[in-house]
């Protein structure tokens, strides 16, 4: 299955409509202002898209899914502290703080 066929793309419709609201979920609680949450969204989207060949099982997609984002989330949070954009802190990420 390769992204672009028409398969494809109805399993990734199906996939995004039945879980839309958790991947949104998900954004609001880890993301702090709404450009991050669209960007945290659209983000998790793509990597679901170029990774749906490798789902096996429908049956795990939900867990599948929950593991994309969580990892998107976790490089997210590396990138921008928690708190940093929130209260227009400068971070050092090598010293791991922010002044």
């Amino acid at each position: 299955m390769e992204p672009g066929s028409q398969n494809s793309e109805g399993k990734f419709v199906a996939l995004v409509n039945e879980n839309q609201l958790k991947i949104l979920k998900v954004c609001h609680v880890y993301a702090w202002n709404r450009e991050d949450q669209q960007d945290l969204y659209q983000e998790i989207l793509f990597q679901i898209w170029r990774s749906l060949p490798k789902l096996r099982e429908a049956a795990y997609s939900n867990t599948w899914l929950y593991r994309i984002a969580l990892s998107l989330i976790s490089a997210f949070q590396q990138t921008y502290p928690f708190g940093s954009k929130l209260f227009g802190l400068s971070c050092n990420n090598s010293a791991s703080r922010c002044d």
